[in-house]
């Protein structure tokens, strides 16, 4: 991408663009041009700062839960006979 397009990017980046960006910020690590884009657009973006921090959040819950022993989570026979039956009235 040529730096003319690479600064359009950058001022022109839209909420779809940016959750994208944000998805694969946890995958792989941006391109420079990438991070810029995704900074600015969260600066201006009220509703995108929020999907960020809730993104953050989310893994921190999950990266704690997985961390966890298997046996620390667990369903009550109740919960589970519910939920089961549940599937099985959608499936």
């Amino acid at each position: 991408m040529n730096l003319l397009k690479k600064i359009q990017f950058v001022l022109n980046v839209n909420c779809r663009q940016a959750s994208q960006l944000l998805s694969d910020k946890s995958e792989r690590p941006l391109a420079g041009y990438e991070r810029a884009a995704l900074r600015f657009h969260l600066f201006v973006c009220g509703p995108c700062r929020k999907y960020a921090l809730f993104l953050l959040i989310l893994r921190d819950v999950m990266m704690r839960i997985s961390a966890e022993p298997n046996d620390a989570v667990h369903l009550s026979h109740e919960s589970r006979s519910r939920i089961k039956a549940t599937l099985e009235a959608h499936s």
